[in-house]
């Protein structure tokens, strides 16, 4: 099942529209300071002055990615009013790696990738403990891709840069399964041909809350872009567990 149709699905399951038993109008949320060890699966080609291309393909694990990442910042926020809901994800990485192409050639592979997601949401559905969102926004990807490769007889090197704009939309649900226990589901689906080809999402996870305003994260996300633009191709897939620490208010 590919991932619209997954989405779609899951919305036609969703019950329908309900009144909330308590819908506040003050402003709430969190702010989430989090890490991801996400392995990487990354194909990518970028144009050679003099024509042609040079390709690069890295797969890394969660240890390996540890030893290329250079550095690496992740950052989430979500507010709330009554139904109303604004949704946040800032992600900046560096990679570095080195690995073997045909005729046994070393291939060093340079990747910087920000990603800024950005949506407006709206709860749909709630009672005592679940509730379900619905969301629509935007995602900013820009990379920066460094390749070069260096054999016996010959010596290439190719650098491209690229920013582009994903619309997207998505669903998110959470339960509250105790007073301290909070479980969390998302997913979602962007580009469509706008910015990237296709893009989609998904995290599931829970948190615990240490004190009113204090909350440990962890889940796990996936995230693939798939992107094709001026002889630049970037296919991606990142994913792996998350861990993190919120701020309530």
């Amino acid at each position: 099942m590919t991932p619209v149709k997954l989405l779609s699905f899951l919305m036609l399951l969703t019950p329908g529209f309900a009144h909330a038993q308590d819908w506040s109008d003050d402003w709430s949320g969190r702010v989430t300071l989090y890490g991801w060890l996400t392995a990487a699966e990354i194909d990518s080609r970028v144009p050679l002055r003099g024509g042609g291309s040079l390709d690069s393909s890295v797969s890394a694990g969660i240890g390996d990615i540890l030893q290329s990442l250079d550095f690496a910042a992740f950052a989430n926020a979500e507010v709330r009013r009554g139904r109303f809901l604004l949704l946040g994800d800032l992600m900046y990485a560096k990679l570095s790696t080195d690995g073997t192409g045909a005729a046994g050639a070393s291939v060093k592979t340079g990747l910087k990738t920000f990603i800024g997601t950005g949506a407006v949401g709206w709860q749909f559905w709630s009672n005592d403990r679940a509730r379900f969102d619905v969301f629509g926004g935007a995602r900013i990807v820009s990379t920066e891709i460094d390749v070069a490769r260096r054999g016996l007889l010959t010596a290439q090197s190719g650098s491209d840069s690229q920013t582009f704009v994903d619309p997207l939309i998505g669903l998110r649900a959470g339960y509250q399964l105790t007073d301290r226990i909070e479980l969390r589901g998302s997913a979602d689906v962007g580009g469509f041909g706008v910015g990237s080809d296709f893009s989609w999402e998904a995290f599931v996870g829970g948190s615990y809350g240490f004190t009113e305003r204090i909350r440990g994260e962890l889940g796990f996300r996936y995230l693939s872009i798939d992107y094709k633009n001026n002889g630049v191709a970037v296919d991606m897939e990142l994913y792996g567990p998350t861990i993190g620490l919120s701020v309530v208010f």
